[in-house]
Order: structure tokens, then sequence, then C-alpha cells
């Protein structure tokens, strides 16, 4: 019973990293960036996509994320969630990685909006509703401006 407790954990978590690429990489070759949003997986067990439309024209990433948090925290604790992942564009600071993945990552090119210090980044923030704190990943990309097309590095681990 535990394997399979464990199986369908590690599953819940892989659907909805996966969710979260698909939705960023659509959004990113569409518009070229997004706001935070979310992936949830119901009581039902079934995979939801989730964002928030804030009354402002511009909103700030903060905002949308606050509001996202209330809405998904709210869900886990009603029981209507049984787990969330979000989506939040980022430049990932290259200092605090590690020498392996800087190597593993050398590859992916750089646009105006990366320096040699930092890089475009999808941060994924998992959470099951037995965690206090969620796991954490981040995947490097390179988003052509002129082409819409993606190149994605490997994923980097992110501290709790």
């Amino acid at each position: 019973m535990v394997c399979i407790q464990i199986l369908k954990f590690y599953n819940m978590k892989q659907e909805l990293v996966e969710n979260i690429i698909w939705q960023a990489d659509y959004f990113l070759k569409e518009i070229g960036e997004f706001y935070p949003f979310a992936s949830v997986i119901n009581r039902k067990g079934t995979l939801k996509p989730l964002g928030i439309l804030l009354e402002k024209e511009k909103p700030e990433a903060a905002e949308v994320l606050k509001e996202l948090y209330q809405v998904l925290e709210s869900g886990l604790e009603k029981g209507e969630y049984q787990a969330y992942a979000i989506g939040i564009n980022v430049l990932l600071d290259r200092e605090k990685l590690n020498k392996d993945v800087l190597e593993e990552n050398q590859g992916i090119k750089k646009r105006e909006s990366n320096t040699a210090t930092h890089q475009d980044a999808i941060e994924i923030r998992i959470h099951t509703g037995n965690q206090e704190k969620g796991d954490i990943l981040y995947l490097p990309y390179f988003l052509n401006e002129a082409s819409r097309e993606i190149e994605f590095g490997e994923f980097v681990k992110g501290e709790k």
C-alpha cells in the first residue's frame, strides 16, 4: 500500500511539472512572457489549469502570485485540491548555482534580458497537501524572440 501511495505521489508531481512546462511554453511562444499561473490536481485526481485575473490592466507579478497562493492554499485546506504547482517567469541567479549545474546549462543561449550572472527560467513550486514546504525546481530557457522557438536547459533544484 505504501508503494502505491509513493507512486501516486510521484505521478502527481510529474503531471503538475509537465503541465506547467507545457503552459509556460505556450505563453512564451504566444506573447513572450507570462504572469504566475498554476495547475491543480483536484480531489477526484483531475489535472486542471488555474490562473488569476485581477482588475488592474497590468498588475505586478507579486500581486498575482499573492492572490494565486490564497486561492491554492484555501483549496488545499478545504480538500478541493490534492496538490498544486505554480509556474513563475524568473531571472535565475547563476552565482547561486553550483558548478555542475552551470556546466549542464552552459549551452543555453542568452537573450538581452540575461546577463553573465542571470538566466531566464521557469520557477516551478510544487506543493502537496501533506508537505509543509513544497519542492522548487528551475528550468532555464532561451526564447528566440524572432522565431518564438524555445530551448530548455536542465532542471535545477531550488531551496525550500
